[in-house]
This record gives C-alpha cells, structure tokens and sequence, in this order.
C-alpha cells in the first residue's frame, strides 16, 4: 500500500483545520473524469474532443438520458423544488454556511444534501455502501455499456420513488450489478445539480485523524473517497468526503483514526434522515456522542439522535410536523415516548411546518416529526 499524506496549498476561501489544514488545488488534467460524469449521468458532452461523444449516440445511451431525464424531473416537480424554496425562505438562515457538513450514515445520498446544504465547502458523509473502481465504459461492449447504464438507472430507484437509499438494496444493486460502489451515484446527482466533477482520490485515516492518499484499499480499514466538483455557473469549488465504514462501537475502537478525524473538522452543520434509528442504540454512543460533540446545528428526523440524549441547556429544539410512530419495520422499539409526549405538549402554534416530504415517511409531509437543534450558546 501506497501512502502519501495530503500536503497541500488550500484552495477553499475559509480557514481550514485540523486534518484538512492544507488541500490541494485540483488536478486541471481530469477532463475525461467530467466526461465520464455526464455520460453516466445521461447529459450531452461539454468537450468537443471527449472520448464519449460517440458512445452518445448509441441507442443504449438516448434511452438511458430519456430515462435518466424523466426521473430527474419528477424527483425535482416531487420533493427538490419544494426543498429549494424552504431552504430560500425558512432555513438557509438559521445556520453558518461556512461550517462543515456532517451527514451521518448517508449512503451517497448527495442530492439531498446539497438541496438543503448548497454553499458547504466541504461535505463529510459516512455510511457502508462501498467505494469501488468506475467502470471501464470506453473499453466495454455495446451490450456491456447498456448493462452498465440500466444497472445506474435500477440502482437510484430508491432515490427516486422514496427520497432516500436501502443500505441492504444499495449492497445488493452494487455486488450483483455491473455498477459497483458509490462514486457513478454521486457523479450522477453532482453533474445533474450542475457541477463539473473535477477530481476524484482515495484516503485512509490515520490513527491520529490524518488523511493520506492510498492507491487502492489493500490493507486498509478505514475506506475513503475524496470528490472535489466546481459549479459550472459561479465557478466556486466544494468538496466531498466519504468514508466507508462501520460505525458501531465494536469497530470503532478498532479504527480509533475515524473519531480522531471527526474531532479535527471544527463545527459542523449535521443533516440526518433514513438513518435506521441507530444512534437511538448504546451500540453507537460513540458516533452519537461525536455527533453531538461537534455540531453546531442537526437537522433530523426521529431516526437520528433521540431527544432524551439532547440536553436542553445546550440545545434550542424546534419541532416540524407531528409525532408520527416508526414504520412497522422499526416499531415498536424505536418508539420514543417522551417525544410523542413534548409533541402533544407543545402549542400547534409552535410547531412548525416542512412543505415536503423526507426520510421514512416518504408518502406526504404531513405525517412526519423532524426537530432542528441549535447549539445556545
């Protein structure tokens, strides 16, 4: 294995910290990185010269962009639009845009993230989908390269249909599938919000909370990815971390370099939904306890931190929507008592409303509880 430490000159505008205390400026030579992007992501070549303007001619390809096309439309008329103009008029200012964005156990659910977090420097998401190799697509068969494409479309239905990913459907579409791990995800939703993808490398995590450049993942317990993409209009830079990982206790002692980590990037603005309720369970105090730790702002629904672990002489609660029970395959025993109670409790006056849907309870935006916490100070 192949370590090099990330040394570097930042780019971003704000101060950096800890592990992130120097950054590279993007390699100016990933061209064809872009065009892959938009190839997967069934949008026309920016590049007169790309390697992938004639692959975009295939009937395998106009199909996938009609597809690709329709799906993006109906996730946008259906849920991104609405969130668009909650964020412009409710939310944007009730945080630090400058702050790191935390997005615990988020799969490569970048779409969400960046609708209701847009002008983050820096994205830090974990969860346990993998990181793999992109495919080969130049190199393939025509019947590969259409394997490759509706396997992309058949992997994002989650997404589309409920807002949110399976973990066990994510793990299943990617060892069965011809597409495998998360990156052609993030670069389909990054390349449609409207960013060139322009820089791509894998890290590990040092027992001390440092990244360094891996070549590949031999021997290393502690998966990363790093994506930098630029916005194609305003030109501004941003990045995103994934790290692949288990993130209970157990495995956490082992990988002492992930919390480490967590407590270099400063203050943080954490987003959590369709979290599988498992920082309600002691198997994950830690993560919950870091979370916590580290966060300025959470915006969750019921399936992150429960509300008996916020302590009110730190954190302001507003509530959103009402108490809705766990879905049946969580219930009863994520049930939360004392939060159906502070609902029931709490004047309807004072309880605000979220104009779309977003986590579990995908079908409307009326049964659903979300609480941002604020960090007093």
């Amino acid at each position: 294995m192949n370590l090099r430490r990330i040394v570097l000159v930042g780019f971003l505008s704000i101060g950096a910290v800890g592990a992130f205390a120097q950054l590279a400026e993007p390699s100016q030579d990933k061209g064809t990185l872009d065009d892959l992007a938009l190839f997967i992501a069934g949008m026309p070549q920016v590049r007169a010269d790309s390697p992938f303007n004639s692959l975009e001619e295939t009937s395998a390809w106009i199909a996938h962009q009609k597809s690709m096309e329709s799906n993006w439309e109906k996730l946008r008329n259906r849920r991104i639009e609405k969130m668009e103009v909650w964020y412009d008029r409710k939310f944007k200012h009730l945080y630090d845009s400058t702050l790191t964005m935390l997005y615990p156990f988020s799969g490569p659910d970048f779409v969400n993230a960046h609708t209701l977090y847009p002008k983050a420097n820096r994205y830090v998401f974990f969860g346990l989908e993998d990181i793999d190799d992109l495919p080969d697509i130049k190199n393939m068969s025509p019947n590969e390269q259409a394997d490759v494409l509706s396997s992309i479309d058949f992997t994002l239905r989650d997404i589309y249909s409920k807002g949110y990913f399976i973990t066990m459907h994510m793990l299943t579409d990617m060892n069965l599938k011809r597409v495998e791990g998360v990156i052609p995800v993030f670069m389909v939703f990054m390349t449609r919000s409207g960013h060139e993808f322009i820089n791509m490398e894998k890290f590990t995590v040092n027992e001390d909370g440092q990244l360094a450049l891996v070549d590949d993942f031999k021997d290393v317990s502690i998966k990363g990815l790093r994506i930098q993409f630029r916005d194609r209009k305003s030109g501004d830079i941003q990045e995103l971390l994934y790290f692949d990982l288990n993130v209970n206790d157990s495995h956490l002692a082992k990988n002492p370099g992930f919390p480490a980590f967590l407590r270099t990037i400063g203050r943080t603005n954490t987003f959590i939904k369709a979290a599988s309720y498992l920082m309600c369970c002691r198997e994950f105090s830690v993560t919950r306890s870091i979370v916590l730790e580290v966060s300025e702002t959470i915006f969750q629904d019921d399936t992150g931190i429960s509300l008996k672990y916020f302590d009110e002489s730190i954190w302001a609660l507003q509530l959103y929507g009402e108490y809705t029970w766990p879905i049946k395959d969580f219930d009863p025993y994520t049930h939360q008592p004392d939060l159906m109670k502070r609902y029931q409790e709490t004047e309807a006056a004072l309880i605000k409303h979220l104009p779309f849907p977003m986590g579990y309870h995908y079908w409307g935006d009326q049964k659903q509880n979300h609480i941002i916490a604020t960090r007093k100070y």
